[in-house]
């Protein structure tokens, strides 16, 4: 049986990039959604994990990340307006009828 993919926002982080870290050494398939490409970013393509960039303000570039994707973690950005984040967040994963999703709060 194949694992399912899993959406990791805040990957090129702390936080994010640990789980990342730890999904890949277990094997499972990852999809980093990040702010941007950039040098962090890329260094998550050396973990074999596939890199999407996509506004966490944005339900449909949230929604078009996920598709694909059964589980997520959301790891939120520390913003003035995260509340507006989570909503985003929250609404495309209804859409995409995510299995599972774990946050950080």
């Amino acid at each position: 049986m194949t694992q399912p993919t899993i959406l990791v926002t805040g990957a090129t982080g702390k936080t994010g990039g640990a789980v990342v870290s730890q999904l890949r050494q277990r094997g499972w398939p990852v999809r980093a959604l990040v702010h941007g490409i950039d040098a962090r970013s890329e260094r998550l393509r050396g973990l074999s994990v596939e890199v999407v960039a996509a506004d966490l303000f944005d339900p449909e570039q949230l929604l078009e990340a996920m598709r694909g994707t059964a589980r997520a973690y959301y790891c939120p950005p520390w913003h003035p307006y995260m509340i507006q984040s989570a909503a985003a967040f929250a609404v495309a994963a209804k859409e995409a009828r995510l299995e599972a999703v774990a946050g950080l709060s």
